[in-house]
């Protein structure tokens, strides 16, 4: 699908699919050292276990909530390269926000990657759907680690930003 879409949207495909991202927090997207995570949660310290040469960065999710996301080293060099040496004020779907890279994000974005699936694979689920192939990755992958199903599911709601666990069983569909 990356091949039917633009540089910028092709590197927020894998950026999403990656990091299990809404379209709109490609928008928010900070260097780890630049914000912290919300404090007023507890977070579990087996977010991204198993995966190594991560570089993290931090989102903004739905209700405000700042969590981070792990990102490989590669997949971050190819990030920085398009970072913007001021911030762009853009907007989507009436909310502003300020971008700190040149990616796509949003309802263009998600537009992007439909016409890319739908000329690629004849249909498409919407880019949503690598939210939910994340969910589906890091669960097989917290399970082989040793965690439980239920355990998996705590630690993937907070990856995901949700922290209520049964909210990740949609995820399955």
């Amino acid at each position: 699908m990356i091949r039917h879409q633009t540089e910028k949207n092709a590197l927020s495909t894998v950026v999403a699919f990656s990091a299990g991202l809404r379209a709109h927090e490609l928008a928010t997207i900070r260097r780890a050292n630049e914000i912290q995570p919300s404090p007023h949660r507890q977070w579990d310290s087996r977010r991204f276990n198993g995966q190594d040469n991560v570089q993290k960065y931090i989102v903004i999710g739905k209700g405000g909530l700042r969590r981070e996301v792990a990102l490989a080293k590669n997949l971050a060099e190819m990030l920085e390269f398009r970072r913007l040496e001021v911030p762009n004020k853009v907007v989507d779907r009436e909310i502003f926000y300020n971008q700190y890279y040149d990616i796509g994000f949003g309802q263009a974005f998600s537009q992007s990657f439909t016409n890319a699936s739908k000329t690629a694979l004849g249909f498409s689920h919407g880019a949503h759907g690598l939210r939910h192939s994340y969910a589906k990755s890091r669960t097989k992958i917290l399970c082989k680690l040793g965690l439980s199903f239920e355990e998996a599911q705590k630690v993937l709601s907070q990856e995901l930003g949700h922290f209520r666990p049964d909210i990740t069983l949609a995820y399955y569909r």
